[in-house]
């Protein structure tokens, strides 16, 4: 027999003869679960930390009830931002409601006792357990009105993550530009606000950046980048010495790098002012995208497209077409109509794309304007409704008679 022509029966086993007795098993086992952890924290709190009744019970909801409450949204939702936000946060808080339930356990099996310095830390710990969970209550809702089309949870909880990593990096890089400051014999009051202002501004470029490359302004994304690779670069000597110097370990570079830095450090408040007016001042005036949708980028320079002709208009006999006569055309023969263009509003740079060519109705010649424009002239138009009252009234004196 042909060994392809041969099949190999794999014997499976059929849970669906067994599937309600099987969910009724795991919803008895995560009950029991639950209840588990809910009186090993409430005991944890009540007879081991000295703590209330309500405070245990507080410190109860703020662990296993955060874990059941966002495990239940999360598997009865298909919205992505939703369930990446969740599995973070049930990352997050199983870890936490296990080191509870740990700590229980060893402090009754007696692996480990509380010192009497700390056993009145219950109250403040269920205080803290209470604000940590104002972070689930406030991000599932918001993560709930989250639009964006994501392939998949994880993909969701990757970018939440990435946002997580960069507002913990910003937080820990202001606390070492204040102790920098501090070291150095700063009030550290004015060496909060210099660190502040400093991690402010990096902040700043960085969204900027963001703002200017969905806006494609390359003038604008390149200015910006410049900002944010100074601003990070001295964020990072600040964050380098103040490790350096914290664990005792010196480094000859970072000892230059850090003389250099106090200098700029004090300067924080000035160079951010500098940093703002500049910004403004560059990034209104000069722009560098695609205007008139050709695909290519062009130099907007004070509002106007570089290397353009500015024209001198003067207004046309028949102000009713809005037109103006271009003085700024090469010499045209006798008897050649006057090259026009349509008169546009101030401040509405939309209608610079409105104009199309067309054929005037009278002459027959080519021309650009507005697509309600039938005549290149007020002349042609003059011309055309002399010609039409004429038509009329031929036409009215061939009925009278």
């Amino acid at each position: 027999m042909n060994s392809t022509e041969t099949k190999t029966k794999v014997q499976t086993f059929d849970f669906s003869r067994f599937g309600g007795a099987s969910m009724v098993a795991v919803a008895a086992l995560f009950v029991a679960v639950v209840l588990f952890a809910c009186y090993s924290v409430f005991s944890l709190f009540a007879d081991r930390l000295n703590t209330g009744a309500v405070e245990a019970g507080l410190a109860v909801i703020a662990s296993v009830g955060v874990v059941v409450v966002t495990l239940g949204r999360v598997l009865t939702t298909n919205h992505m931002p939703t369930k990446g936000a969740g599995a973070i946060i049930l990352i997050a808080w199983i870890g936490v409601t296990l080191t509870l339930v740990g700590l229980n356990t060893a402090l009754r099996g007696g692996l480990m006792a509380v010192p009497d310095a700390l056993s009145g830390i219950g109250q403040i710990v269920a205080g803290l357990l209470a604000a940590l969970a104002l972070v689930p209550v406030i991000l599932i809702p918001l993560t709930m009105r989250d639009a964006t089309e994501y392939e998949s949870a994880s993909a969701a909880a990757a970018k939440y993550v990435g946002f997580i990593a960069k507002a913990v990096a910003v937080l820990a890089s202001a606390i070492a530009s204040a102790y920098f400051g501090m070291s150095r014999g700063i009030n550290p009051m004015l060496a909060a606000i210099c660190g502040l202002v400093l991690e402010t501004c990096f902040v700043w470029a960085y969204l900027s950046l963001t703002k200017a490359n969905e806006a494609q302004d390359e003038f604008d994304a390149w200015m910006w980048r410049a900002f944010c690779i100074a601003y990070g670069a001295f964020l990072t000597v600040v964050t380098v010495e103040t490790v350096s110097s914290l664990a005792g370990i010196r480094v000859p570079i970072v000892d230059v790098l850090g003389e250099i830095g106090e200098s700029v450090y004090v300067s924080a408040i000035g160079l951010s002012v500098i940093t703002a007016i500049t910004a403004h001042i560059v990034a209104s005036f000069i722009d560098f995208k695609d205007v008139d949708g050709d695909g290519k980028r062009d130099w907007i320079i004070g509002g106007k497209k570089a290397g353009s002709k500015s024209l001198t208009p003067r207004l046309a006999k028949d102000a009713e077409d809005a037109e103006v006569i271009d003085e700024a055309q090469p010499a045209r023969r006798i008897g050649e109509p006057a090259k026009v263009v349509t008169k546009l509003p101030k401040g509405d740079p939309a209608n610079l794309h409105k104009d199309t060519k067309q054929t005037c109705a009278e002459c027959g010649k080519k021309f650009v304007g507005d697509p309600k424009q039938d005549y290149c002239s007020s002349s042609c138009k003059q011309k055309a409704y002399r010609r039409r009252k004429k038509t009329q009234s031929t036409e009215a004196g061939d009925d009278g008679e």
